[in-house]
């Protein structure tokens, strides 16, 4: 986690001058039956760690209630397609 911490400063600083910087920064591990979101603040710090079932439906409530704009950062693979 660290790590994405501190990539999330690094991307926070090195944005260009007067470019939108989104507050939450979206970290998903995608497996067959669950997946895992760890939502990170533009401090990086972690805010939200959460594991939901990987399905439209698990996707959909997690970020139907979520105002603003996100960065959302994901692996490749089976479910890629229909989750992004």
């Amino acid at each position: 986690m660290k790590k994405l911490a501190k990539r999330a400063e690094e991307q926070r600083v090195s944005a260009p001058i007067g470019s939108p910087i989104p507050e939450v920064t979206v970290g998903i591990d995608i497996g067959d039956k669950k997946s895992q979101l760890v939502f990170i603040d533009a401090r990086g710090e972690r805010i939200e760690d959460t594991k939901i079932p990987t399905t439209p439906e698990a996707f959909q409530r997690a970020f139907e209630y979520r105002p603003g704009e996100m960065r959302i950062g994901m692996e490749a693979g089976t479910h890629s397609g229909w989750i992004s």
